[in-house]
């Protein structure tokens, strides 16, 4: 028997993940779920218990020993541990990632000691640890100087900092990049992170002629892997052995720039392309006469649906390496599609089920 204890299990990466523990045999999965998930998840927690062994712990990532009584678990000792559970938010209410980034994390690991934990913490960070690192990231490298000027930036770069510290727990950080759709079927159960682009190619196909060229304002890549490749990834990853105390950023290696990924979503929406991309000299230009042209851009951004937090949020220029996940998944058959192999599907299930002004016609 190996036993997982997974936090976010009902989060959009967890529900994958854990479906494919499922699928390893002797997996009993113990999943930390906070008692109103329960409630809202209850028919899918009941599915994966007609799958296999699956026992839910009530409690809350944000409370001191997890909200969890001491005969919680008994004294299972637990193999493998997967924290998903996270905060997000373009605007958030005060200190609310802190709190559940940061002291989530820490209350786990806290907890985890208690239990005088032997087995390996795999921790799930984000790409966005990066914050306004303009070069290349590696993924045993953090701290490089950067800026973090959102605070779902800084809450992730201080929580991967509290588990790359840690000297008596083995532990292993995977970082994704924009986590979208399966890229078999398109499916999504939300629409956020890069899908502000899918919008944004709806409203100007509404509003500009398709003959019309459009310029792409910022250079750079949009990097977004798709939910079966990380969840993927992290189920094999976590299996092989010899890779304690290192980072895999789970990334599209090769990703299309800002104008292409456009561009591919325009051919499907019948929409304008953008034919040209503005240097970083005439930018440069356009930043020192900021003031009214800043305001008008925040006018588009908001015409076209795209929040301006998350136009500020964005780094395009960071790249990221990908050594330990080539290495680690060398041998299997897993890898990172490219963006042209599924951004067709990833649209026509957004243009179905989670386009705004298709959910407002209905």
């Amino acid at each position: 028997m190996v036993n997982y204890l997974i936090t976010g299990a009902t989060g959009w990466i967890g529900r994958n993940l854990v479906d494919r523990l499922l699928d390893r045999e002797g997996a009993r999965l113990w999943l930390l779920v906070r008692p109103s998930t329960v409630t809202r998840e209850a028919e899918q927690l009941e599915a994966w218990r007609r799958r296999g062994d699956v026992r839910v712990l009530e409690g809350d990532i944000v409370e001191p020993a997890l909200g969890l009584s001491a005969e919680a678990a008994g004294d299972v000792a637990f193999d493998h541990v997967f924290h998903l559970a996270a905060g997000f938010a373009l605007k958030p209410e005060g200190d609310a990632l802190e709190r559940m980034n940061v002291g989530g994390t820490r209350a786990l690991i806290a907890w985890l000691r208690s239990r005088e934990f032997a087995g390996v913490l795999h921790h799930v960070s984000s790409i966005a640890v990066a914050g306004d690192h303009p070069g290349t990231l590696g993924e045993d490298e953090l701290e490089l100087g950067q800026t973090l000027h959102h605070p779902y930036h800084q809450s992730k770069y201080t929580a991967e900092q509290l588990v790359r510290g840690l000297e008596d727990m083995r532990w292993r950080i995977y970082r994704p990049s924009s986590v979208v759709g399966d890229s078999r079927s398109g499916y999504m159960i939300r629409a956020d992170g890069s899908y502000f682009m899918f919008n944004m190619v709806r409203r100007l196909t509404a509003l500009v002629p398709a003959w019309v060229p459009l310029v792409n304002p910022r250079a750079g890549a949009l990097n977004m892997v798709p939910v079966d490749y990380v969840a993927a990834a992290l189920d094999a990853i976590a299996h092989e052995p010899g890779w304690d105390g290192r980072g895999f950023n789970l990334v599209d290696p090769s990703p299309l720039s800002s104008l292409e990924a456009f561009n591919v979503l325009a051919e499907h929406a019948g929409g304008p392309r953008m034919r040209w991309t503005l240097g970083s000299r005439r930018r440069r230009d356009v930043k020192r006469r900021s003031g009214p042209l800043t305001a008008l851009r925040d006018r588009l951004l908001a015409a076209v649906g795209v929040p301006v937090s998350a136009w500020k949020a964005m780094n395009l220029h960071v790249t990221f390496t990908t050594t330990n996940v080539d290495a680690a998944l060398a041998g299997t058959a897993i890898r990172c599609p490219s963006q042209r192999e599924y951004l067709a599907r990833l649209w026509d299930y957004w243009a179905r089920h989670l386009d705004p002004a298709r959910r407002e016609r209905d």
